[in-house]
């Protein structure tokens, strides 16, 4: 890592972050500065995993928003009407994220999706970063106990 890099990257802890500053990089490192192991792939997505619960996420500079999101393959053999009541159980109980049911594709399952998202413009702390994505996970863990998911996902 360049020199330049790394004193940016050790000056975030306390700065405002503007969007244009965001990179894969910094997102890395902020984990990182909360003890939270996180990885940064080709693409440019990080992930990270919080309590069992994989979170991935990508910077979108146009918007400008960091977009959070997990998600699970569902069984195959559950009716899509108990995978959509189970998406729809959340988008109707839970207002902090979003929840989508990706149907299958060639000879991928179909999925669950839940996202969130954080807006960047005017600026973000690392403590926001931090404790949205902490807030995410939480959410996901309980909605996902909450609404009875036994048999859902293809791992199950």
């Amino acid at each position: 890592m360049a020199k330049k890099e790394s004193v940016a990257l050790e000056s975030i802890e306390n700065s405002l972050l503007q969007t244009a500053n965001l990179s894969p990089a910094v997102l890395t490192q902020i984990y990182t500065n909360a003890y939270i192991d996180a990885a940064a792939d080709e693409q440019g997505e990080v992930s990270l995993t919080i309590d069992g619960i994989i979170i991935n996420m990508r910077i979108l500079q146009s918007e400008p928003l960091i977009l959070l999101y997990a998600f699970w393959p569902l069984n195959p053999h559950v009716p899509m009407k108990d995978c959509l009541k189970l998406c729809n159980d959340i988008n109707d109980h839970m207002s902090l994220v979003r929840c989508s049911v990706v149907e299958a594709q060639d000879d991928k399952p179909p999925f669950l999706w839940v996202d969130y998202v954080l807006v960047t413009k005017g600026g973000i702390t690392s403590r926001e970063i931090v404790g949205a994505t902490r807030t995410f996970a939480n959410a996901i863990g309980d909605g996902l106990a909450r609404f009875g998911t036994s048999g859902m996902f293809a791992q199950d």
